[in-house]
């Protein structure tokens, strides 16, 4: 019964945008800790970006096949930089307490 019922919420469309809709704030909530170590002459310091590019995918079940509305993003380790010059992500900010 209870997999029939979330199968049907997972038909809901209301169900599917609301979850859309909550990937996308989690996902800019994200982005504004997005930040790339940068290092001159050997000081080495943090710069926040604030965006960050990824691939996104929705799935609909669990490993097992139950139903599960879920959403990946894979997230390279390439900050988007307005410069040429290589960086990498730095994600110490996410790990720091709020």
């Amino acid at each position: 019964m209870l997999s029939q019922n979330t199968t049907r919420a997972v038909e809901d469309q209301r169900l599917v945008t609301a979850h859309e809709e909550a990937a996308r704030i989690a996902f800019c909530e994200l982005e504004t800790f997005a930040a790339a170590r940068v290092r001159k002459q050997g000081n080495q310091r943090d710069r926040i970006t604030g965006n960050l590019v990824a691939a996104q995918f929705v799935h609909t079940s669990s490993r097992e096949l139950d139903p599960l509305l879920h959403t990946h993003f894979l997230v390279p380790q390439k900050p988007c930089r307005q410069s040429a010059s290589p960086s990498n992500l730095d994600g110490d900010a996410l790990n720091e307490p709020s």
